[in-house]
Order: structure tokens, then C-alpha cells, then sequence
């Protein structure tokens, strides 16, 4: 921003803040606490009713999906479709529940599931487990009262004088506005304690910095974009707006 004839005295706002969601998965302990949430499946169907099996691996075909949220492992090839089970009945509730935006869908989950255990290999059945044990732990979004993250990402703001170097911290960090709190509040740039007014051809800089703030979880792809307005008042003509950014959108990948 530049001030070319007269001072001027410049706010801001932060608006159209939207948010998108992003992919989420819950644990197996949650699934093994909260059975009520189970949907299309139920605690009592087994492991052989869903996932095909070896006939290396038939001993486990009748125990059902709660069951296999407590499969521990070991060094044999069944403790290994163990673990992976216990991920997979996981990635299965995550994918039928209409509230939790999976990155497999149920159809992908069974047939990659069904092809490591046809494998009866220990490092390709390890490995997709590692796979499904990544996207449980996206973040359970099953039970959360809000998956904005617009309410969880913190902004502060300073103004840069680029010729005597002068700079004024307008929201500080330790305020934590979040952009939700920010959201059509007009914010003055100029203030009487700091950088009072914008100077005729001198360009100034808005640094905007944001911050996640108290994410207990996290969802992976999620993004909030928004869209920033600027107001000027001064007695002449001669404002010139020049807005240089990235794109005002945050995006949170794990």
C-alpha cells in the first residue's frame, strides 16, 4: 500500500471465511469405546463375513470385528494379519460412517485388505497396516462439536514502514484472534499508538501471520480460505492499493 499525495488513515477486514473440510479417521480404541456409533456393521459380525481369508489364516475367520479391535501382534504370519486386521476393522467403520470424510472407501478398504492377507506376505501385510494405522489416526471427527479450523488458526498482523524500517504490531500473537473472532471486524491499521497515518509515496507492508491454536487433532487436507477488504480515508486523491500475496488459504496436511 502506498500513499501518493495525502495521509491517509487505512482498516482492514477479514471476510467470506470458509471452511473445507479435510480427510478424518478414528482409532480403534474410540470404535472399541463407543459401539453405538458403529454404523452398516455390527460388534457380533465376523471377520469372515467381511475380509477373505487363507486357509492360513482360517482360525480367524470366526472371530467377530469387536473382537479383532484387540488383536495383538507377534512374529507369525497370523499375528501379522492380526494387527493388520485390527487397523482394517478400523478403516472399515471409518469408511461406512457418514460423518467422518475417509480416504478409502469401504469397497477400497475389503479389497486391499483381501489382497495383502491373499499374499501371505509379512512386509506387504505390515505395510498396508502402517498405511490404515496412519488414516485411523487422522483425527475423529465422529464426536467433535465443531471441525472448523477456522476456529483454531490464530492471526496477527504488523505494519511495515519500507523506508525508516518502523513497524507496528497491530494484533499481537498473544491476543489469539482467531479467524472465526476476526471474521467482519473492521481493524484499524493506523492507530494513534503506532503508525498513525500512511505517508504520502512511502509503501507500506502487511504482514499477516497465522498459527494453529489448541488442534488437539488435525484434519489432514483440511483448508480455510478467506477474503481481505481494505477501507482509506484521506483528503485527496492519490491511494494506491497493491496487494501481493500467496492466495489468502491455509491448508493443514500432516
Amino acid at each position: 500500500m502506498t500513499g501518493d499525495s495525502d495521509p491517509a488513515k487505512v482498516k482492514m477486514r477479514i471476510f467470506n471465511v470458509t471452511n473445507h473440510s479435510g480427510y478424518t479417521g478414528c482409532s480403534p480404541g474410540f470404535w472399541e469405546n463407543h459401539p453405538c456409533k458403529w454404523v452398516k456393521y455390527s460388534t457380533e459380525d465376523t471377520i469372515g463375513s467381511v475380509f477373505e481369508l487363507p486357509s492360513e489364516l482360517q482360525e480367524l475367520s470366526s472371530k467377530n470385528l469387536s473382537e479383532a479391535l484387540n488383536f495383538r501382534g507377534g512374529n507369525s504370519i497370523v499375528d501379522k494379519a492380526k494387527i493388520l486386521l485390527r487397523q482394517a476393522v478400523t478403516a472399515l467403520l471409518n469408511a461406512a460412517h457418514p460423518d467422518i470424510n475417509y480416504p478409502l472407501s469401504e469397497s477400497n478398504v475389503i479389497n486391499r485388505v483381501n489382497g495383502a492377507l491373499a499374499s501371505l506376505d509379512k512386509n506387504v501385510i505390515v505395510n498396508l497396516k502402517n498405511i490404515l494405522h496412519y488414516y485411523n489416526n487422522l483425527g475423529c471427527s465422529c464426536c467433535s462439536s465443531s471441525n472448523n479450523l477456522s476456529e483454531h488458526i490464530v492471526i496477527d498482523l504488523k505494519l511495515i514502514n519500507t523506508s525508516s524500517g518502523e513497524k507496528h504490531v497491530i494484533l499481537p500473537s498473544c491476543e489469539y484472534k482467531t479467524l472465526d473472532e476476526i471474521e467482519g471486524r473492521w481493524v484499524n491499521l493506523t492507530t494513534s499508538d503506532g503508525i498513525s497515518e500512511l505517508s504520502p509515496r512511502i509503501k507500506y507492508v502487511l504482514k499477516a501471520s497465522v498459527h494453529p491454536c489448541n488442534i488437539c487433532h488435525f484434519y489432514w487436507g483440511a483448508s480455510v480460505t478467506f477474503d481481505i477488504e481494505f477501507y482509506a480515508e484521506w483528503n485527496g486523491p492519490g491511494l494506491n492499493d497493491i496487494e501481493e500475496s500467496d492466495g489468502n488459504s491455509i491448508t493443514v496436511w500432516g
